[in-house]
């Protein structure tokens, strides 16, 4: 029995390597999906702990205790299609234009990053967000510009210490799932900024 567990793990890794090697995209989006799913319902458990230590009232209390399968369901499709997507071929151009792993490489590959693919990702986070949950392209356009400095300075201080590791030590057909593990973490971010965002339009619609 012991020694079945220990192989688990090892055989469990071998197939998702090899998946990585002839399904690259597919493998990627599933561990997307599934990652984006674990990640906000994790997000959104802190924060129903939150509101009970800031002694929630009994109304809100009851609401923070259902989970937001809608509010899940789209960070999940985020995660598996558009950020996972773009990701897979963002990893592959920046090596062949930048091949290598040496530290000068490695901050060439930082620097574009973060100059190119991270704003271009999240100017569409928030109004993906806000259109999917229903508002209009008007709507979205003000949640992005009222909250796209701050989620981008945010990035800016997470995201270059993890690609230290990601363009040094992971491998090329690894680096998305990588990225997605640590967005796991980055989720809660994303989310706090975005669900401020949605109780400002809840308040401005009501006031």
């Amino acid at each position: 029995m012991i020694e079945i567990l220990q192989r688990f793990p090892r055989r469990l890794w071998s197939a998702f390597d090899e998946s990585t090697k002839r399904r690259p995209l597919l493998t990627k989006c599933a561990v997307g999906a599934v990652l984006g799913t674990t990640g906000d319902l994790g997000v959104q458990a802190m924060e129903r702990r939150q509101k009970a230590t800031q002694g929630a009232s009994d109304s809100l209390q009851t609401a923070g205790t259902r989970i937001d399968a809608a509010r899940t369901t789209r960070i999940a499709i985020w995660r598996a299609t558009l950020h996972t997507t773009f990701a897979h071929h963002w990893f592959n151009l920046l090596e062949r234009s930048v091949p290598g792993s040496a530290p000068a490489l490695v901050a060439k590959k930082i620097f574009l990053d973060q100059v190119f693919a991270s704003p271009f990702l999240h100017v569409f986070f928030l109004p993906y967000m806000a259109l999917a949950e229903g508002h209009t392209m008007e709507e979205a356009v003000g949640r992005t510009r009222e909250n796209f400095v701050k989620l981008l300075q945010a990035s800016f201080c997470y995201w270059p210490f993890v690609h230290c590791i990601t363009f040094s030590v992971i491998p090329l057909r690894h680096r998305v799932a990588f990225v997605n593990i640590a967005a796991v973490f980055w989720m809660a971010t994303l989310s706090a900024l975005n669900q401020t965002a949605r109780e400002a339009d809840r308040l401005g619609t009501t006031g």
